[in-house]
């Protein structure tokens, strides 16, 4: 996928129709359609207002983010705000998606790798979120390229430890979306602020 340098925060003001002739021309630059979802303002996502006071109190920090998504050769691009964590062990990013919550990324540093700290601050991530309301969490595990993922795990152990959690795959929708019940079956007495922290 070719990564394209526009960005569409100057495109926010305007209207949809706006927006989707900009893309047009964009994608024609790129050799791709491009798709724009239509504007959904971070004050309609309840869920990511109600964890971003807490989160930022644990050292998270709000940004911005240019989110590409790329399925079935069409690529949509939309600004999106986020809360992340970035320390000398994790690079961790949430997004509002649909009415919940995206774990959109889930990065351990090399010299941390191999210790299961992936798969305890993901439990960590997710009783923080079913414990502050959240119903419906998301990741995207997307297409990872000669099925290497950029914090070089193999895509069968990032999809096994998203499964193994309660994600279930939905059809014709590229989220997987968290079986809370699941997960607090399979994982019932996690406790999440102390990891979040180190």
């Amino acid at each position: 996928m070719k990564k394209c340098k526009l960005s569409f925060n100057e495109l926010l003001p305007v209207t949809r129709s706006q927006r989707r002739k900009y893309a047009h021309y964009v994608g024609k630059k790129l050799g791709k359609r491009i798709k724009v979802p239509p504007l959904k303002s971070m004050e309609e996502n309840y869920s990511f207002i109600r964890i971003k006071p807490d989160l930022e109190k644990l050292g998270w920090k709000e940004g911005g983010l240019e989110n590409e998504v790329e399925h079935e050769g069409i690529l949509s691009i939309s600004d999106t705000p986020v809360l992340k964590l970035v320390n000398e062990k994790f690079d961790i990013s949430l997004i509002p998606q649909f009415e919940g919550i995206e774990i959109s990324r889930l990065g351990v540093k090399k010299e941390y790798r191999g210790q299961g700290l992936g798969g305890r601050v993901l439990n960590a991530i997710l009783n923080f979120l079913i414990k502050h309301g959240v119903e419906e969490i998301y990741v995207y595990p997307g297409v990872i390229h000669n099925n290497i993922s950029e914090n070089g795990l193999h895509y069968y152990d990032v999809e096994r430890m998203y499964l193994k959690r309660g994600f279930i795959q939905r059809e014709r929708i590229q989220y997987w979306k968290l079986d809370v019940n699941l997960f607090l079956t399979r994982y019932p007495n996690e406790e999440s602020n102390n990891i979040l922290l180190s």
